[in-house]
């Protein structure tokens, strides 16, 4: 058995209402100081109307069943609020893929092990931040590449990928530490921050 703390950032303003980003860590880890820094250097390519807010305490959970079993706590940290400037389309902006080397249980009973991988949303993104054919420009992929994997490079092995366990009752649910990151010059749409 091994626990694992969950950390949230909050992200708020302009049309999208309000939404999350979750991340994961090994207890003792100090991941939220180390994401902000993510955020912070990405900022210019999020709409100037969105402010991120961090968690400066949490859940932690027992990462086999998903159990609450305690809470961790840390600093205080300043917002961050997105600096970039144009027009924004609420539901849509990039993904980052955080990486892993762990294989995960098959889900479903037709489906199969697979290695694991998280992902988060950067959404809504400012105008600035597209290019002409409508994906990403590369500026804004080669900052958030860097910034992830400076986050990665911090955390040490400390940010994780939880997999849930795959039934009510079951106790396979794992984690694998991110080893690596993705930016994938297209547009992603969340749906949710319509």
């Amino acid at each position: 058995m091994a626990h694992l703390d969950r950390g949230i950032v909050h992200w708020s303003g302009g049309q999208i209402g309000s939404g999350v980003s979750v991340f994961y860590a090994i207890p003792g880890s100090g991941l939220m100081p180390m994401i902000r820094t993510f955020f912070e250097a990405i900022k210019i390519d999020i709409a100037n109307v969105i402010t991120l807010t961090y968690d400066s305490g949490g859940d932690t959970i027992e990462s086999t069943n998903g159990n609450l079993v305690g809470s961790w706590s840390g600093t205080s940290l300043t917002a961050t609020t997105g600096g970039g400037g144009g027009f924004n389309s609420a539901p849509t902006g990039g993904v980052v893929d955080w990486l892993t080397n762990t294989i995960f249980p098959a889900t479903k009973p037709t489906g199969a092990p697979h290695r694991g991988r998280g992902h988060t949303f950067i959404v809504p993104i400012a105008t600035n931040s597209y290019d002409s054919d409508g994906t990403l420009n590369n500026t804004t992929v080669s900052r958030w590449k860097t910034a992830a994997d400076a986050l990665v490079a911090s955390a040490a092995g400390g940010m994780v990928i939880y997999h849930r366990h795959t039934a009510p009752g079951a106790t396979d649910g794992t984690y694998g530490p991110v080893v690596d990151t993705k930016v994938r010059d297209r547009v992603a749409v969340l749906t949710s921050r319509r």
